[in-house]
């Protein structure tokens, strides 16, 4: 038994410090004179986008060629700390916040993706929801079903709006969770958990 246990270690710890030895080179960069807060990406065809969030933009950069990053698309908004970016069906969903609330805000800005790579230039749309009102929100996260949830808006305590997303510029209210301020949660199936900041894990 003593030798098994000794395998296991030896088998562990080989595992874990030859994962670690990854080099590393970078092969491409694209400066910004403004601070980032986010990235995700979106492919079309052999072509790839960066969609960053930086302080007071959305921005597109055409990744395709990763030595040349070049920004093809940028829409204004806010002076935000935080701008986080997620896609769902060649739509990118943009929420911004303001930590000190001061910074007046657009809701959630869509930005149809379809056109690209033939046009950059993209169709956008504002949504600042109907039952559930918000100007701002902290986070966002969209479901394998197309359900995009917002994050720590600034309706009722922050918690989180559930939204349909079959018609991607016009997205449907679901529902409510308000119980907590959530400032950033996951989704699988019908279960959401939520960090809660000092309320917890729900």
């Amino acid at each position: 038994m003593k030798r098994i246990l000794l395998l296991v270690n030896v088998l562990c710890f080989t595992v874990l410090f030859s994962s670690a030895q990854v080099n590393l080179t970078q092969i491409g960069k694209l400066s910004y004179n403004q601070n980032l807060s986010d990235v995700w990406g979106y492919a079309t065809g052999a072509n790839e986008y960066a969609l960053v969030g930086a302080n007071a933009k959305f921005s597109i950069v055409d990744i395709t060629n990763p030595g040349t990053p070049v920004e093809i698309f940028s829409e204004p908004g806010p002076p935000s700390t935080w701008r986080d970016i997620k896609v769902w069906n060649d739509h990118a969903y943009v929420i911004h916040d303001s930590p000190s609330g001061g910074a007046s805000g657009v809701g959630l800005l869509i930005v149809d993706l379809s056109p690209l790579p033939q046009s950059t230039t993209l169709t956008t749309t504002y949504y600042t929801g109907t039952t559930y009102p918000f100007s701002q929100c902290h986070n966002i996260f969209i479901d394998e079903n197309g359900i995009l949830y917002l994050f720590g808006a600034d309706n009722g305590v922050g918690g989180c709006i559930m939204y349909d997303l079959t018609n991607p510029t016009a997205p449907v209210e679901l529902g409510q969770w308000d119980e907590y301020y959530v400032h950033d949660g996951m989704v699988r199936g019908d279960t959401l958990w939520a960090s809660c900041i000092s309320n917890g894990f729900q």
